[in-house]
């Protein structure tokens, strides 16, 4: 990562599995290493409920192979 001014350029995150069934969806993202967690390795699953053209559920984050664990919600709309 390159510090540009005061924050830190990062880059986007990619799925690393994603299964739709329905209405249903859930998935990982490829583990990466986290500028807030040290660049620590982070782990993340999410999962959702698909509604026309939203999606809405909560995903959680790991910080390493047995450290803390996160949760929060999440959404996106198709445009």
């Amino acid at each position: 990562m390159k510090k540009t001014g005061t924050y830190t350029k990062t880059k986007p995150l990619s799925v690393e599995f994603m299964a739709i069934e329905d209405g249903k969806i859930s998935g990982t993202v490829t583990p990466y290493a986290d500028p807030v967690f040290a660049r620590k390795t982070v782990f993340s699953t999410y999962e959702g409920i698909v509604t026309g053209n939203r999606i809405e559920g909560t995903y959680t984050t790991r910080v390493g192979q047995n450290g803390n664990s996160f949760t929060a919600s999440w959404w996106a709309v198709r445009k």
